[in-house]
């Protein structure tokens, strides 16, 4: 629709202003095309909103139930909790919590920009919600109650969002430990359990436990170094928290041998010497 100012100028009322033609219709016309306001304004606002939530630490995205459950029984604890897109209510979301040894989901209802998990407080952001029911624990029908102790964060993220990922983890959390979110998806990596099928046993013995600089970080048996020229008798000689890696076999390149082993600690510095 094409429109024109009109205004009491020197020419009398009802005469056109001059030099103030303007277009103005229900879109913006480019190309010869119009392109609906409304859907320009909504696409950006959805895409701003997809932003924001995904820059959360705890949104995992398009997540599947059955992922989500996988993810935080294999490497979460009690009260582990993350936010995900609804599969079966596109629009909506789900908080997925671990509870003791299961996962319980419950669904966030997105209704004119608020969100509520069915009932009760509504909330202007996925974040107010959150940050509401840690403090305010749910309550199952079955009275089992579901904290959310800690946010089991995503570590995927989409290339449009990385200044944004950044400024959120460079933030302290004053509230739990003080520590910014980087220092906080460190500490969870050495705090999961390695659940590796390969056995790391010699590494766990008493006599060797001393030699490893973090417990959890273990050779494998099956390919760790084995010192020679020590004496046999004295149990753990041998050991040292070091393993081969062979490169694969490939026509071009011959296989190359490597080894991969732990910064010295001041009783194993020989150990490494003898190695090399």
């Amino acid at each position: 629709m094409r429109i024109q100012q009109w205004c009491d100028g020197a020419g009398g009322p009802g005469e056109k202003c001059p030099r103030r033609r303007r277009w103005s219709s229900v879109g913006e016309r480019t190309a010869g095309l119009v392109v609906p306001a409304a859907k320009i304004i909504l696409g950006t606002a959805l895409s701003h909103l997809r932003r924001a939530i995904s820059v959360s630490q705890w949104f995992h995205g398009h997540l599947s139930g059955k992922e989500a459950e996988k993810l935080i029984l294999e490497k979460g604890k009690n009260g582990s909790f993350l936010v995900r897109e609804s599969q079966s209510k596109p629009g909506d979301y789900v908080l997925s919590v671990r509870t003791d040894d299961k996962v319980t989901h419950v669904m966030i209802r997105c209704q004119d920009n608020t969100y509520d998990v069915g009932g009760g407080e509504k909330f202007d952001s996925l974040s107010e919600l959150i940050e509401h029911y840690k403090r305010n624990p749910m309550v199952e029908t079955s009275g089992t109650v579901v904290h959310l102790k800690q946010p089991f964060n995503a570590t995927r993220i989409n290339a449009s969002g990385i200044d944004h990922r950044v400024k959120e983890l460079q933030k302290e959390n004053a509230q739990l430990t003080g520590k910014a979110g980087f220092w906080e998806e460190f500490e969870s990596l050495q705090q999961q359990e390695c659940k590796h099928l390969l056995s790391r046993k010699e590494g766990q013995k008493p006599e060797n436990r001393n030699k490893n600089r973090y417990k959890n970080i273990l050779p494998f048996d099956h390919t760790r170094v084995k010192l020679k020229d020590v004496d046999p008798s004295v149990p753990g000689s041998e050991y040292i928290n070091a393993n081969y890696i062979k490169t694969e076999e490939d026509g071009d390149w011959p296989v190359r041998t490597y080894l991969a082993t732990q910064g010295c600690l001041p009783t194993t510095a020989s150990h490494f010497w003898l190695m090399v």
